[in-house]
């Protein structure tokens, strides 16, 4: 048997209006948000680049009912596929103004190939409704995710110490000596060396430098 499509969820809301808050953004410009009332018919936000650290488009998104919401006010549903490659969700509305949503892996050129006694399941799909407005949903997902999906997620952290944002592209020995010196009595647990570091001989002095490798 082959799966030509295989969601994960297909929610049908029922209200006067719905307002589809949904992120965008490129290295250093992450999830920018965007908001737009959802018209007839059908938005798809999607990802075809598969797994990577940048999506561009995340899967995360909001959808304020009856009204836009704000941070403490308005009904708010809040939802994530459980997926880190190629997603797609569908916002449907139809012409009794009912919003139907189908979200999971993005069936796009990835027919799967069901073997005899075997099964296939979806990736989970996380959602939340608030009727308190943006904070209390993200604020819930967030403790949710802290309590049963990140290790450790409620105990003690260890401290990172990233030279980026002190030191960009101009650093030396003598300067990363002086953060540790400095740090160091703050608890600091681990040190990460950013951009920047890749020598003389193909040196990265800015973004506009490639990342050359050497032979």
């Amino acid at each position: 048997m082959v799966l030509n499509k295989y969601a994960s969820a297909n929610l049908y809301l029922q209200n006067n209006g719905y307002w589809l808050n949904h992120y965008h953004g490129e290295w250093a410009q992450e999830m920018k948000p965007e908001e737009e009332k959802l018209s007839h018919g059908i938005k798809t936000p999607d990802s075809k680049l598969g797994t990577r650290a940048d999506l561009f488009q995340p899967p995360v998104f909001m959808v304020s009912l009856n009204k836009p919401a704000i941070e403490d006010e308005g009904e708010v549903l809040y939802g994530n596929p459980e997926w880190s490659g190629n997603y797609k969700i569908d916002f449907e509305v139809d012409p009794n103004n009912n919003l139907r949503l189908i979200a999971g892996i993005n069936n796009h050129a990835a027919d799967y190939t069901l073997k005899p006694n075997t099964e296939f399941i979806t990736p989970k799909f996380v959602y939340i409704l608030s009727n308190k407005g943006k904070g209390e949903a993200s604020r819930s997902l967030q403790s949710w995710a802290r309590k049963y999906k990140i290790a450790d997620g409620e105990g003690p952290r260890l401290t990172l110490l990233n030279n980026w944002e002190s030191t960009y592209f101009d650093f030396n020995e003598p300067k990363l000596a002086e953060l540790l010196k400095t740090t160091k009595s703050l608890g600091v647990d681990l040190f990460l060396l950013d951009d920047g570091w890749f020598g003389n001989k193909y040196p990265r002095n800015g973004d506009k430098s490639g990342r050359a490798i050497g032979k």
